[in-house]
């Protein structure tokens, strides 16, 4: 069945006392102009105007009317997909957002490959402050339940005391700029946004923000292995090394040869001093304790 909006008959205008049409003031300019109604959902709108049999003893001027058809956003761009390209975009669209949204995306880095997932909000961030909510979750490859990591709600900036959404102050040029959230070990992560049924009071922007899967290094490159080679490298890997390695690397020269073996470091050495250590041990071929030769 039909469901009824609203009934207009009378004169339009706060000076008629017995209209029917409601009115409201236009904020811009202060005039009275009438009220706008809507149809949601993609529901149709049916308008009828219906006279009786006599004619009026006044002049009456009829109705003259305007709609549009405007295309709702949906509600949010590519959510409730897994996310698994090595990097890319979330956010919940463009311009305001809408109301009674849940948005989930998951964020999925490759089963074979240890990784770790990086995630940034721009500058831009802008939801009404404790009501509509952005969380970020981690998400073991192994299941079990979602660990929650920050919400976020508010505006974007260290001038807003009352933000929820926490600062970082970018150590190269001094700027305020967000914080990068880390799910280490192969773990997805999961970011939800959820608002309420309420319009903001102000304009609010939602959010927009970049995730990078970046696979983590090997322990070592190379370790755990006896070396047989007459010659090779021994190294960490490139860049900046992991965290809690214990690598191992024995070099044997061959039983039937005497021999003496020389290793030598580059000048490009570098570790967080007294705390990643470097060791060199002499193992005797018929057994024995490790003897350390330096460090």
């Amino acid at each position: 069945d039909l469901v009824l909006i609203q009934s207009f008959s009378g004169d339009l205008g706060s000076s008629d006392p017995n209209s029917l049409l409601k009115d409201s003031v236009d904020a811009v300019n202060g005039v009275t102009t009438p009220t706008i109604y809507v149809v949601a959902g993609g529901d149709s709108m049916v308008v009828k105007f219906t006279t009786d049999e006599h004619e009026s003893d006044y002049e009456v001027t009829g109705f003259v009317a305007t709609y549009e058809i405007i295309p709702q956003r949906p509600a949010c761009v590519g959510q409730g997909v897994t996310l698994t390209d090595t990097s890319g975009t979330i956010t919940d669209g463009v311009a305001t957002y809408s109301q009674n949204l849940d948005c989930t995306w998951t964020i999925e880095p490759p089963i074979d490959v240890a990784s770790e997932i990086r995630f940034q909000l721009n500058d831009e961030f802008s939801t009404t402050r404790n009501v509509d909510v952005l969380q970020i979750y981690s998400k073991s490859r192994d299941g079990g339940d979602l660990v929650l990591i920050q919400s976020f709600s508010g505006d974007l900036g260290s001038s807003d005391p009352n933000s929820l959404l926490k600062d970082s102050v970018d150590a190269v040029n001094g700027v305020t700029t967000p914080t990068i959230y880390v799910v280490a070990g192969g773990d997805s992560m999961v970011v939800k946004f959820t608002t309420d049924e309420h319009e903001s009071d102000y304009e609010v922007t939602g959010f927009v923000a970049t995730y990078e899967i970046i696979p983590q290094r090997p322990a070592c490159v190379g370790q755990g292995v006896t070396l047989t080679d007459t010659s090779g490298t021994i190294t960490d890997g490139v860049a900046t090394y992991s965290q809690n390695l214990d690598c191992t690397w024995t070099i044997e020269p061959p039983i039937d040869v005497a021999s003496e073996i020389r290793f030598q470091l580059n000048d490009e050495f570098s570790t967080t001093r007294n705390v990643d250590v470097l060791q060199i041990y002499s193992k005797s071929r018929d057994g024995g304790d490790l003897v350390l030769i330096q460090s």
